[in-house]
């Protein structure tokens, strides 16, 4: 289902766009740039927004996937003490929360703890 009020060509150039990042960010993934795949995630993400309006399903769950990529790629380089890519996971991780509708404000329950707002303005001084 597209967004009332997007003319048939820009639905169209909307669904090319995400089905590159889609496709990048599996290409990303099977390369092991888990970085580069999350940019591909959040710009497809955007793209459904924009697609479909920010109250469709599948936005909801991409944004979940996108949430708990953050986390699990921020929590991994913690443990591996690599303070640069750590401060990049928590600025995506950021993203991921401040770019987060109203309705899927629920999502913030995955961003508690070592992701939240404080927490991360602290890292971004280490």
């Amino acid at each position: 289902m597209v967004q009332e009020g997007l003319a048939p060509d820009e639905a169209d150039d909307l669904k090319r766009r995400l089905r590159q990042h889609d496709q990048m960010y599996a290409t990303m993934q099977q390369q092991g740039k888990p970085f580069e795949a999350l940019e591909h995630l959040e710009k497809g993400l955007f793209v459904r927004k924009e697609l479909h309006g920010p109250d469709h399903p599948e936005v909801g769950k991409v944004c979940q996937v996108f949430t708990t990529s953050c986390n699990t790629l921020a929590m991994n380089s913690l443990q591996r003490g690599t303070v640069e890519r750590t401060g990049r996971a928590w600025h995506i991780h950021a993203r991921a929360f401040a770019n987060a509708s109203v309705r899927e404000s629920r999502l913030a329950s995955h961003l508690v703890g070592p992701g939240s707002p404080t927490r991360l303005r602290r890292l971004d001084r280490v």
